[in-house]
């Protein structure tokens, strides 16, 4: 058998080259495998550019399209806001970042767009760009993702020779430079106040805020920040129309998104699903648990969303939920039916799970307590230390996590509620408010796995 440490010391990374292929079964690419360019070009070539602008601001607006890496902030209206304030304040240097630094644990579907769509990445950097003013922007790139960068900047090189970005696009006179930044690395780096201190060659640490990024962003000039996937359904969404892109969704969900797949399961990967779409849908499309096991957990964020049982009592479950999802007379509900949806999930559940696109299935032979404590040690250590509730904090949440087993049961102290409410209300930016996820949903929906210890 071939070890690792052989493979590593040969220089050999695969066995046959990798295919970057798009699926076909990916609504995303409107140019059907091709490289067009098409709402670029349109772009360019119209004769009121600024009205041009404004009819994909509308288009994005009417879809209903929501940032794909975050909190889900409406795409159009971030759009305009960096355009509103840089032209009432007269600030006539504005630039755009694409955040591609996917570090979440369970989180890779940024990769396989990086991989197989840059083209539609790209377009949607530079039509950003122009509807904004902005000459310049980059693409932040984790660092450990060496064949994504290496075809991003392939694909920027291919849209300078097209005359589609650098100087002078088309000759027009319009200008959008375009480069790749790797990342010096750090999980922090995800938060994007983080990510700009980092292109600012400063320590990586988030921002305290206000001001937000769309008006003193990089290098204190107005900033327009979105994830890959939500620069990558530009072009569909204006090309097919907002009708078309909302009409994707299933159970009452307007659109697509892509997901990462991961855990106990028979195919694991990236795949493009309607929102809506349930966790019994998804567990269908990777054909099931791995080894015939039954699902004991799922993770709706990657660790930081914290971990779902597979059935909820009625009193684990807010009423509002109740009322909705469970039947009358019925005492349980099943985690196989509950929609992904981030309306749902805020309103319906109160934001008390933060969805997000790594969801992680976990089987019955997971020692889920072990599980726990290697993603508390994680948010642990991935703390850039900034401030206290998180620094003291998520060494607290270890210590917790640590802690020996009492007959089979993780012994949580009676204060970590108060420990709770404090990072999260204390925390500055979204590390420390989701560090406790893992241990907290242990306490709320997993009873045999803990007992109260008494503090001293």
């Amino acid at each position: 058998m071939t070890s690792i440490r052989s493979i590593l010391k040969s220089g050999i990374t695969h066995s046959k080259p990798v295919d970057h292929e798009i699926p076909d079964d990916w609504e995303i690419d409107c140019y059907q495998k091709q490289t067009k360019y098409e709402l670029l070009d349109n772009f360019l070539q119209a004769a009121d550019r600024n009205a041009f602008g404004e009819s994909v601001l509308k288009a994005l607006e009417d879809s209903s399209l929501v940032g794909k890496g975050g909190p889900g902030a409406r795409t159009a209206k971030k759009w305009r806001t960096v355009k509103k304030y840089a032209e009432q304040e007269n600030r006539a240097v504005r630039y755009v970042v694409c955040n591609a630094d996917e570090s979440e644990p369970g989180t890779f579907k940024d990769r396989e767009l990086l991989l197989r769509t840059p083209h539609l990445v790209l377009e949607g950097i530079i039509t950003a760009a122009l509807i904004i003013g902005a000459e310049r922007a980059y693409i932040y790139i984790r660092h450990e993702y060496e064949s994504q960068i290496e075809a991003f900047q392939r694909c920027i090189d291919d849209a300078k020779a097209r005359g589609l970005c650098g100087r002078n696009l088309l000759k027009t006179g319009l200008n959008c430079e375009v480069e790749v930044f790797v990342s010096p690395g750090n999980y922090i780096c995800g938060e994007q106040t983080a990510m700009i201190e980092a292109m600012e060659d400063k320590r990586a640490q988030p921002r305290q805020r206000p001001p937000d990024l769309e008006i003193q962003g990089y290098r204190n000039f107005p900033t327009l920040v979105n994830n890959v996937e939500t620069f990558a359904w530009v072009p569909a969404i204006f090309n097919n129309g907002p009708d078309w892109y909302r009409k994707l969704g299933v159970n009452d969900c307007e659109g697509k998104r892509f997901v990462s797949l991961s855990g106990d399961i028979n195919r694991p990967g990236v795949y493009e699903v309607p929102l809506g779409s349930t966790v019994g849908d998804l567990l269908e499309l990777v054909g099931g648990m791995r080894d015939g096991q039954e699902l004991q957990a799922f993770g709706v964020s990657g660790p930081s969303g914290g971990f779902l049982p597979r059935k909820f009592s009625r009193d684990q479950l807010p009423e509002d939920f109740v009322k909705k999802m469970i039947p009358e007379g019925e005492h349980e509900f099943d985690l196989l039916n509950l929609p992904l949806d981030n309306n749902f999930f805020r309103f319906q559940l109160r934001g008390r799970f933060n969805l997000g696109a790594a969801h992680l299935f976990i089987g019955e032979q997971t020692d889920l307590v072990s599980l726990v404590k290697s993603c508390t040690e994680f948010y642990r250590n991935e703390s850039c230390g900034k401030c206290v509730p998180c620094r003291l904090g998520s060494e607290k949440l270890v210590q917790i996590a640590s802690r020996p087993l009492n007959e089979g049961k993780l012994q949580i102290p009676d204060y970590f509620p108060d420990l709770i409410e404090l990072m999260q209300e204390s925390s500055i930016c979204g590390l420390g408010q989701v560090a406790f996820n893992p241990l907290l949903s242990l306490k709320e929906f997993f009873p045999e796995t803990w007992e109260v210890a008494k503090s001293r």
